[in-house]
């Protein structure tokens, strides 16, 4: 902070006009900000904000090394900044691939990373299964045009103290004292003109009956309520989960005169189709019993597609890393409950190099012999696609579409064109469909 203040006082990056204000230290374990409200993980962990506090609460959230922990660095970076003030920022840091990790996985120095981090250094080429590498500045991107669009004012790496003679077995962090740096440092605002899920003016908006009560409170008062707030909010928001997902699952066991096994995935898109070869074994085991898969929203349609499951349920309060809990059950309606998750997510100092889906299979217990179900797509959504892509109909009036769409952080994204190629004539050796391939920067491969 100190250097901060110092650049700030020189004429440098302005940041005292930054730390001011409502401010939430996320991760700040014995050292909290000072004038901020310190949340770590006896306060819930900082991977969904929303869980804790009201959207537009702060005017500065402030996370140093915490992103890296995340299964989700992107989810948990989105709750950041809808707890934001419109006109609010964010200042993180997040540990340098090159100069803290020496280029070594897993981190040497701190077996809690789940991610790594650069400014411009190429993709690990060593156990790529056990974490994932993020291009700070293309990834940042994601957050710049959105429906709450923010202005990245500062990406940056720094170096402070630190020695580049040293050999790579040396931790140069490791002694405080020192004041020693090297991570990546940025700054987001939020555009004030802007307020989530919306394009009404913040001027316009009218205030809440919580605002109005809150704004005419003593700062003392606010800062003493405020954690009883955070527990009222957070109740409210699980609430917000539980209530419809209860009444629905009793009204579907009534309906059915069945109990329920849920299987539960929230994951991407890779990891939700890979945990649906699983739902045969499900069957097998607890027959009679209603299968119900709860995913999120964007993928509900994807699985019922699949017919692998009897219920699909979905809500948007349950995004990724949600699991369902394994003491509900909901006045006994709830026979049995799987949450399959990966070998890294169970223990991020190791990984597997089995397929995806004996992966997930084996975390409930399950061999599975049968692999991805077949998708029944509805002849409109066969047609939009036709149209979206200006795929010729009588080619494909019969056959497959096949879309490759690598995620934000994927290996896969920095593939060559021969790669990429090799991929495609190995899939037409299979298959005569149309195959349409396209990258985040919208580039037809």
């Amino acid at each position: 902070m100190s250097r901060r203040l110092a650049e700030a006082d020189s004429g440098g990056f302005p940041w005292r006009d930054i730390f001011k204000g409502d401010m939430l230290d996320v991760g700040s374990g014995d050292d909290p900000l000072p004038g901020a409200t310190a949340f770590d993980l006896p306060d819930g962990g900082g991977d969904d904000l929303r869980k804790f506090f009201p959207d537009r609460t702060f005017d500065l959230v402030h996370g140093s090394q915490v992103l890296e922990h995340a299964l989700a660095p992107h989810l948990m970076l989105q709750s950041w900044i809808a707890c934001l003030k419109p006109g609010g920022y964010i200042v993180a840091t997040v540990p340098d691939w090159l100069l803290y990790e020496k280029t070594v996985w897993p981190s040497k120095y701190n077996t809690g990373h789940r991610s790594t981090w650069s400014l411009d250094q190429t993709c690990r080429t060593v156990a790529p299964h056990l974490g994932f590498h993020v291009k700070l500045p293309e990834w940042l991107k994601q957050f710049l045009n959105t429906d709450t669009p923010c202005e990245l004012l500062l990406c940056r790496l720094v170096d402070t103290n630190y020695d580049y003679s040293l050999g790579p077995n040396v931790d140069q962090t490791y002694d405080p004292s020192k004041g020693v740096e090297c991570f990546i440092e940025f700054v987001l605002r939020k555009t004030a003109a802007l307020i989530d899920d919306s394009f009404v003016s913040q001027k316009s908006r009218p205030r809440g009956v919580r605002e109005f009560v809150v704004s005419l409170l003593p700062g003392p008062v606010r800062s003493a309520l405020r954690p009883w707030w955070r527990r009222f909010f957070g109740f409210k928001l699980r609430a917000r989960g539980w209530i419809p997902f209860t009444l629905w699952l009793v009204f579907q066991c009534a309906r059915f005169r069945k109990k329920a096994v849920i299987v539960c995935r929230c994951g991407g898109i890779g990891d939700v189709l890979c945990t649906l070869p699983m739902c045969e074994e499900v069957r097998r085991r607890h027959a009679g019993n209603l299968l119900v898969f709860i995913t999120a929203p964007v993928w509900r349609e994807v699985v019922v597609m699949s017919r692998s499951a009897d219920l699909v349920y979905a809500n948007k309060w349950w995004l990724y890393p949600f699991t369902f809990p394994r003491n509900v059950k909901i006045f006994g309606l709830v026979e049995a409950m799987f949450n399959p998750q990966t070998t890294g997510e169970k223990s991020f100092t190791s990984g597997t190099s089995t397929h995806l889906i004996d992966d997930l299979a084996a975390s409930c217990g399950f061999t599975v012999q049968a692999r991805l179900p077949k998708l029944c797509l509805s002849p409109d959504l066969v047609e939009k696609t036709r149209t979206t892509y200006g795929l010729d109909s009588k080619r494909t009036a019969e056959g497959l579409l096949i879309g490759i769409n690598p995620g934000p952080s994927w290996r896969v994204r920095e593939w060559e064109a021969s790669k990429w190629q090799k991929l495609i004539n190995k899939i037409h050796s299979d298959s005569s469909a149309p195959i349409k391939a396209t990258d985040l920067l919208n580039t037809t491969i």
